[in-house]
């Protein structure tokens, strides 16, 4: 057995073993973000989300959006309408793989990239930007009808 030495006193370590390595807070960030990517891909796997409602949700944010925004919104509503349980199973897949490879230091930063474009595609297309170009202040500036 091999010693390490602390303050004050040693301990004893099994051949063999690795030391123990602190996570520096980055890195718990970047692993507290790979859990919600893999529990959002295991919450995609759930049987309601292979059903119609899934689509319609998404095609919902599209309203009081402005077209260039909505258009898109739409066009993968429909096409998952049409492909539902395969575009599903792959979305859960991709979110599940996103929080492994975040996980997994050798892949975490290509992870990370990933992470910021399908989290942007998933703020446009799932949640219509979060309404924000739609609410009050997008609306049109004419007094209203009395």
């Amino acid at each position: 057995m091999s010693e390490i030495l602390t303050v004050g006193r040693a301990q004893a370590r099994p051949a063999g073993a690795a030391p123990a390595v602190a996570l520096d807070p980055r890195r718990r960030l970047q692993l507290a973000l790979g859990a919600v990517w893999l529990l959002d891909g295991i919450l995609q796997f759930q049987p309601s989300m292979f059903t119609k409602a899934f689509p319609q949700m998404l095609a919902g944010t599209s309203g009081g959006n402005p077209a260039i925004i909505a258009s898109p919104i739409n066009w993968s509503a429909g096409l998952i309408t049409h492909h539902l349980g395969v575009l599903n199973a792959m979305f859960a897949t991709i979110q599940v793989a996103i929080g492994l490879g975040i996980a997994w230091r050798p892949t975490a930063r290509l992870a990370l990239g990933a992470s910021a474009l399908w989290a942007a595609s998933v703020w446009w297309l799932g949640e219509g930007l979060g309404g924000v170009v739609s609410g009050p202040a997008a609306q049109s500036t004419a007094p209203p009808a009395r």
